[in-house]
């Protein structure tokens, strides 16, 4: 490419060009013959060389490199086991690789402790694969092993991993007690755990630590409502905001510490459930997440969830169809249910029919570029006031404009 006529002049056209920030791209298209190469250049990314396809590394680096890929016959070995597994070589020549030319090369493994515990001279097959099998010793330290390869001994390169466990059975447990499934929000209750060795013996004074975390849980109700959906998906459009639609709740810690059992091996603590402030009404799931230390620091850990409602009472909505047809009734079937699927009827029911359309608005990003992104917009067209019973209530939802509609029914329980 240096000795091109005109390289240097295209160059600075080219840098001067990049400068521009009204015309941030450039292409060149170079052709030799039938070959064609393209060169892009973008002003926050720079000239990008290796775009072409000439040996630009061997210049800038002095010369390519090897490259040697570790593939083992499996990712994990216990002590005592044979570690079997090949190096695949190849060549590096600018941006594509060849084939290894070498026929000798040099290995050597280290264990998870950086000690060397083997080192071989292999032979390279004709498609550039070498293999080796090493006696891992019976009190081999436990952890990530590694394999360095290479075509000079001084000079080895890493190619690759693998793992040496093994498994010992925890020497005592951890239990919930007193462990309520079910709790309404707002509730404060308390968390009862207990550790014991399995020869009975409790885990005494020893450190333990725990999280809790809140998420959106997916409820439905038990008994012959249960296809009625009684979660809140529904979450108004924000003119500040990209388009929401799919969005979820999201997980949160509401608790972390850390403490030590006492004498019996007991620990509890008090857990609030309650509801971040921004947070719909929705069931959600508190999983507490416990972990107790032993003398010799072994750790085991146990975890249980609690299924918070956000009130004492559901409204749930059914519907035969999920598509309609505009200008004509559109049935859907409303209840109040409890917890275990009972129905409750003289319940005031407030449902709220909502049009929901998506509009395409450009906006300026990074740079001079500007990009599309989708907004929601919800028009509210009815709102409708009923009476729950002891079977499900009707309601005819007239759509005068085809769309997509979302339906929101609202209760109180008795408190508020």
């Amino acid at each position: 490419m240096a000795s091109t006529p005109g390289t240097v002049e295209l160059l600075k056209k080219i840098e001067n060009r990049r400068q521009d920030k009204q015309n941030p791209g450039i292409v060149v298209v170079a052709r030799s013959g039938d070959q064609m190469s393209l060169w892009n250049a973008k002003w926050n990314d720079g000239l990008e060389t290796w775009r072409w396809n000439i040996d630009f590394a061997d210049s800038m680096s002095g010369g390519g490199d090897d490259r040697h890929l570790l593939l083992s016959a499996l990712p994990l070995y216990k002590p005592g086991e044979k570690a079997k597994f090949k190096i695949i070589s190849r060549s590096q020549k600018s941006d594509r690789f060849e084939d290894y030319q070498s026929k000798k090369l040099y290995m050597e493994v280290a264990d998870a402790l950086g000690q060397v515990q083997a080192k071989a001279e292999l032979e390279v097959s004709p498609f550039g694969t070498s293999s080796y099998e090493l006696d891992i010793p019976a009190d081999a330290s436990l952890g990530q092993w590694q394999v360095r390869a290479g075509e000079n001994i001084e000079r080895l390169q890493y190619a690759g991993t693998f793992m040496v466990q093994t498994y010992r059975a925890p020497a005592f447990d951890v239990k919930f007690e007193n462990f309520a499934k079910e709790a309404l929000v707002g509730e404060e209750i308390e968390i009862e755990a207990k550790a014991d060795y399995h020869f009975g013996a409790p885990v005494a004074k020893q450190p333990v630590s725990y999280n809790v975390v809140s998420s959106p849980a997916w409820f439905r109700l038990p008994g012959d409502f249960s296809s009625y959906n009684v979660t809140n998906g529904y979450f108004p459009a924000d003119e500040d905001e990209d388009s929401g639609y799919g969005y979820r709740e999201p997980t949160v810690t509401v608790a972390s510490d850390q403490s030590r059992l006492d004498e019996d091996g007991r620990f509890k603590f008090p857990l609030s459930l309650k509801a971040a402030p921004d947070q719909k009404p929705s069931p959600r799931d508190f999983t507490v997440y416990l972990t107790v230390s032993d003398v010799d620091e072994r750790q085991v850990s146990t975890n249980n969830k609690i299924l918070v409602h956000p009130a004492d009472l559901y409204v749930g909505l059914d519907s035969d169809n999920f598509m309609g047809e505009k200008g004509r009734p559109f049935p859907l079937k409303l209840i109040v249910a409890d917890h275990q699927g009972r129905l409750k009827a003289d319940r005031p029911i407030k449902a709220t029919v909502y049009r929901r359309t998506w509009q395409n608005v450009r906006r300026k990003s990074a740079g001079t570029a500007y990009e599309y992104v989708s907004r929601m917009v919800d028009e509210q067209i009815s709102q409708h006031q009923l009476t729950s019973g002891t079977m499900p209530v009707g309601l005819d939802i007239v759509a005068e404009k085809p769309g997509y509609y979302i339906v929101q029914a609202e209760i109180k329980d008795d408190r508020e």
